[in-house]
């Protein structure tokens, strides 16, 4: 498997893993996390045609990194540890988006 697609696999399962917490989260939590989680799944969707694309853009770095966001997202029980989390998947995605 390419770089590229094991950080489109880690990917995908932060975005499920955000939407689990979200389904799962109390009625004001959803209002805090609700446009994180929007920000996150759209940035998700334009990184996504990116690493489908012939080539490898992510290195061994890229992939070590996605690892420990998924695994911080997976991990986050407070609201303010998942939207940390989501914030970190945000930025790292939109770089791989351009």
């Amino acid at each position: 498997m390419d770089n590229d697609l094991i950080v489109l696999e880690d990917a995908a399962a932060s975005v499920i893993s955000i939407d689990k917490k979200y389904r799962k989260a109390d009625f004001n939590d959803k209002l805090l996390l609700k446009k994180d989680r929007d920000k996150a799944f759209n940035i998700y969707a334009k990184a996504r045609l990116k690493l489908l694309e012939d080539g490898v853009i992510c290195k061994q770095k890229d992939i070590d990194e996605m690892k420990e966001i998924r695994s911080q997202i997976a991990h986050a029980r407070k609201t303010q540890s998942i939207l940390i989390a989501i914030g970190r998947l945000i930025v790292f995605l939109a770089k791989k988006a351009v």
